[in-house]
């Protein structure tokens, strides 16, 4: 790379995140030391995974020269890293180029809050979070683009948002947001997160956006009516997508035919995706889908439809489908315009749930994208997995989840599907297949000591791995001694020790505990973290049927 001209160098610089660029580059020589201190950064917390990066990150946000090359700052309390960040330099100041700033904790906690000088972010423009309370000195007037968990607190004060131009929000009345239409008068691109469950809450005045382009709405259910008056408000639209929408006819099509004709004129792209979980809801999915067949959508906007009908819930769905994620429970009766390529149609989807067997009920679809699948009610035979490797690029697989009721019989048919996904990271498994698999195959056991950085274990009545008789299987404990993230269930609090002793590269534990109180079990965590002088923090949530503890380590 030493050959590279310096314009080059910047060009790959800007793919990259400031962690990375700072670990692979500073102190290599002068020039490379040189050229990254005059760089603009984007510094994403998500990649702070070591210690390592947990120093360079700590020197980054404090060090006043490099302060102020960060245009990007994406904070979140996910990790014990995080967490000493937070505790140590808490204070967002200096960031005299500061662009966008995100806030969020990934736990909804409400952990030790960023104490956030506005003021001395003059170019801030970008704001976003989806934790609460919305910091009371941000400067809404300043921003363009926005993500907040909720805009009531602005209410009567609307004028403030007159320069945003990307908006998502939830928990907001359809009333308010045409209140909000009125001042926003920049405003291009507007997501409503959240639904709407109030059927008689109609608008009061409209105002009609010259600006707005594009409108997600997701999670809605309620009135037909009173989308009519949101869209009668918003004739300039481009892009509308309804997420999750349910009306009173589930999904009107005829009425969206003539709302499109009269309202929205200049409409080009048309996006839906519902899910419909009453499996009387059926024959009305069915017949939506043939309305959709129209020469309205299909000739005049080339605007296709899907519908799956599965035995317990119906999709109806746009082509190529919008949602990040994908259950296949059962064979469904399918639907969808003969012209239409199917190969492209889940590109988008990320996350997919197999919950029924392939082989009797083999899927169609191919999924190229993946990082995440879940594998439950099947045989995983050597045929499942090759006609798995059909449907699924398992290239970009990182979380793999076998269900308790998915039968491994055959060791070297799960070891061959771990080979064939070369990214996988994370497992999740019922202990006691898990346990099984291991006393049979020590390849498969090197294999997953290499590869397996986050472990979850499924409890049975039959298998609670974190109990008396299996704390003493050393050959499991090596195995995972390089574990970073580990869920499981316990029975009794001592074995928490013996889980921080073991687990040398443990960072995160999420603890199921059957029995003990919550408070005691805080405290004795304190204890245990004082005796093998690590430093922790800890949430603690109490469920229905056992209390669970969230730990952070800093050893």
């Amino acid at each position: 790379m030493e050959v590279l001209p310096n314009e080059l160098l910047f060009e790959c610089f800007s793919y990259l995140d400031a962690l990375h660029i700072f670990y692979a580059f500073d102190g290599l020589n002068s020039r490379f030391s040189m050229l990254i201190r005059s760089i603009p950064l984007y510094l994403d917390f998500g990649y702070i995974s070591t210690q390592e990066f947990y120093k360079i990150c700590l020197n980054l946000i404090t060090n006043e020269r490099i302060k102020e090359q960060i245009y990007s700052l994406k904070i979140i309390n996910q990790n014990q890293f995080h967490r000493q960040i937070v505790e140590s330099a808490n204070h967002i100041d200096g960031f005299v180029h500061l662009r966008s700033l995100s806030l969020n904790d990934a736990n909804g906690y409400s952990d030790p809050q960023w104490n956030v000088n506005f003021s001395n972010l003059p170019e801030l423009h970008c704001f976003h979070t989806t934790s609460f309370p919305v910091p009371s000195e941000l400067p809404i007037s300043q921003m363009r683009i926005l993500t907040l968990p909720t805009i009531s607190d602005y209410y009567g004060s609307f004028e403030k948002f007159s320069s945003i131009t990307n908006l998502t929000v939830s928990r907001i009345f359809v009333g308010a947001i045409c209140d909000l239409l009125k001042y926003a008068s920049k405003l291009r691109f507007l997501h409503w997160i959240g639904g709407f469950h109030q059927y008689n809450s109609f608008i009061k005045r409209k105002h009609i956006s010259n600006s707005l382009k594009q409108l997600t709405i997701e999670t809605f259910e309620g009135d037909f009516a009173v989308i009519v008056q949101l869209l009668e408000c918003t004739p300039y639209l481009t892009t509308l997508t309804l997420i999750d929408y349910e009306d009173e006819q589930l999904f009107s099509v005829h009425k969206w035919q003539s709302l499109i004709d009269l309202s929205l004129k200049n409409l080009l792209n048309f996006n839906l995706s519902c899910t419909y979980m009453d499996e009387n809801h059926s024959s009305r999915t069915e017949e939506i889908f043939r309305q959709f067949q129209a020469d309205f959508w299909i000739k005049s906007h080339l605007w296709y439809t899907g519908c799956m009908l599965f035995e317990e819930y119906s999709i109806i769905y746009t082509i190529p489908y919008i949602k990040r994620d994908f259950q296949w429970r059962s064979y469904p009766y399918m639907y969808s315009n003969e012209i239409i390529d199917r190969r492209n149609l889940l590109t988008d989807v990320k996350k997919l749930e197999i919950s029924t067997d392939f082989m009797i009920h083999q899927c169609p679809y191919y999924f190229p994208n993946l990082t995440t699948i879940e594998i439950d009610n099947c045989d995983l035979t050597k045929e499942y997995c090759e006609l798995l490797r059909t449907n699924v690029n398992l290239t970009n697989l990182i979380d793999l989840h076998i269900g308790s009721n998915c039968k491994i019989e055959d060791t070297q048919v799960f070891l061959e599907l771990l080979k064939q996904s070369p990214c996988i990271s994370s497992l999740s498994i019922e202990c006691k297949t898990l346990s099984t698999l291991l006393d049979i195959n020590d390849q498969l056991c090197e294999y997953l000591s290499k590869r397996i950085k986050k472990l979850t274990l499924i409890s049975t009545k039959e298998c609670t791995y974190i109990d008396e008789q299996n704390l003493t299987n050393n050959k499991f404990w090596q195995i995972f001694a390089c574990i970073e993230q580990f869920r499981c269930d316990i029975r009794k609090r001592q074995s928490i020790q013996f889980l921080f002793e073991s687990l040398s590269n443990l960072s995160y534990i999420i603890i199921h505990l059957k029995n003990d109180t919550i408070s005691y079990s805080t405290s004795y965590l304190q204890d245990i973290a004082s005796e093998l002088g690590i430093k922790i923090h800890s949430n603690a949530m109490i469920c229905a049927y056992s209390h669970i503890l969230h730990v952070w380590i800093n050893r």
